[in-house]
């Protein structure tokens, strides 16, 4: 009888999450390179801790810039709701860009 914990079992899986991360990279990146916005808040829950590091991987390979965008803004309460999204420069992009 095989136990759950042995190196195979644990292979499978480690195997399985690295097809995930790789497929979602090559996602992101083709989304970026198209001159998309990408936000973490626009992918489910439980794909957003590999989105993190999916982006932190991309941050060294492309000219990535981070910037906040208001999504909700309440004066009488003075609440504001905002979001960390990630773009490539249209300087970078395009005809004569850098990629």
């Amino acid at each position: 009888m095989k136990n759950p914990n042995s190196r195979q079992a644990l292979s499978g899986f480690e195997l399985h999450t690295r097809s995930n991360f790789t497929t979602l990279k090559a996602s992101i990146k083709a989304k970026l390179l198209d001159g998309n916005t990408i936000s973490v808040i626009d992918y489910p829950a439980n794909q957003r801790q590999e989105l993190i590091g999916v982006l932190a991987c991309l941050q060294d390979e492309l000219p990535i810039v981070a910037y906040w965008e208001t999504l909700r803004q309440s004066y009488l309460s003075q609440t504001r709701t905002r979001c960390l999204r990630y773009r490539i420069p249209s300087r970078f992009l395009g005809v004569g860009g850098v990629l």
